[in-house]
């Protein structure tokens, strides 16, 4: 009897299987206010399938971007960190729905998904003093100079990179006993120029140069100023239920901004029927869209990050024919649905039948 019950349990573990997918990311603990934050890993989830990762400090979110699975189940993404305070970041994983065989499935990440990362970014601007002034009139050269008190008679490697590309470095200065430094870099067009100090621990902070002037006499050119339009449509809008605004734009560039005070998640269709998403600005800047357009219609959604914010949106757009809200563009995001978890396969209904008749069958035959 105990062989035959314990037959049964492994036959019933066979049938349910699991619906959980696995994720891992690798993405380093700490790096220099500059770096690029360069993410990867691995999955087994189905390559194509596209989530977003969130880079966030706090409440506040830095920066959304969107991965693809590959056919190795390959991944990668990166964020730039220049400009960022010092201080302990977050990257996220989110888990995500896909519309297949005309109903949403959402795609769970096991327990044993690596999804959430803890980043320190360290800011070490105040180790070097740049004293060379950051604009300079036109001269053939490029004077950089500074001080690293704490890095008397050693060096600094230092790497400049103008409007056509790289002009000096990477390379070692030398440092005085007073850890001062000078290099003079030759320089044929003016423009801004990245600068980068780094040694051998790695970055140390980056300055952009202007170098201005002319290397010829100025042509005075005509201009002429374009008229712009703008329209503005303004709706309701939650995570459940987002806004949706239509543009008709004329053929060009054409500016489209949110209203301030929300941190706004916008995805849109672009002429060309590819969905984009941007959410780089939190609460206190408008997110900011900028194509060239075709004259055709792009279809906007937004929404709030979080979840309990049910605000009035206003969408401006400029170069455009009109602006207005569209609750019809819903079936182009595919939001008629809502998201079900992924179909688990049931038991099958003969398995409980099959273990009441074997039971039987013992008990006959004793």
């Amino acid at each position: 009897m105990k062989k035959i019950a314990c037959l049964l349990i492994v036959v019933l573990a066979i049938a349910v299987p699991s619906s959980a997918y696995l994720i891992n990311c690798d993405c380093p603990n700490e790096l220099y206010v500059g770096e690029p934050l360069e993410i990867s890993g691995t999955s087994n989830l189905p390559a194509g399938f596209t989530t977003d990762i969130v880079f966030y400090k706090g409440p506040r979110v830095i920066e959304r971007k969107s991965f693809t699975i590959q056919d190795e189940g390959d991944w990668s993404a990166s964020f730039d960190t220049k400009g960022l305070d010092e201080g302990v970041y977050k990257i996220e994983i989110e888990e995500k729905a896909q519309y297949i065989d005309h109903e949403y499935i959402l795609y769970e990440f096991g327990s044993g998904s690596d999804t959430l990362n803890v980043i320190t970014i360290i800011d070490r601007s105040d180790e070097i003093t740049i004293t060379s002034p950051l604009i300079q009139g036109f001269s053939d050269t490029l004077r950089i100079s500074g001080t690293m008190e704490e890095n008397p008679n050693s060096a600094v490697k230092i790497t400049v990179v103008g409007p056509s590309g790289p002009v000096f470095g990477p390379a070692y200065v030398t440092t005085d006993t007073s850890g001062h430094f000078t290099v003079d870099v030759p320089v044929s067009e003016t423009g801004s120029y990245e600068v980068t100090f780094a040694d051998a621990e790695g970055l140390i902070t980056m300055a952009t140069f202007t170098v201005k002037g002319s290397t010829a006499p100025p042509t005075a050119t005509p201009t002429t100023t374009p008229e712009t339009t703008t329209f503005e449509a303004t709706a309701e809008a939650s995570r459940e239920n987002p806004a949706f605004f239509a543009i008709d734009t004329r053929v060009g560039a054409v500016r489209i901004t949110t209203s301030e005070g929300v941190d706004w998640v916008v995805e849109y269709v672009d002429e060309d029927g590819t969905l984009k998403k941007v959410n780089t600005q939190g609460r206190l800047n408008a997110e900011e869209i900028r194509l060239t357009a075709k004259g055709g219609t792009i279809h906007l959604k937004v929404y709030p990050v979080r979840f309990d914010d049910e605000e009035t949106v206003t969408i401006y757009a400029e170069n455009v024919e009109s602006a207005t809200v569209a609750p019809d563009a819903a079936s182009i995001f595919g939001d008629t649905p809502e998201a079900t978890p992924t179909p688990q396969s049931p038991i099958p209904a003969v398995l409980p039948f099959l273990a009441v008749l074997l039971a039987g069958l013992v008990y006959f035959r004793r």
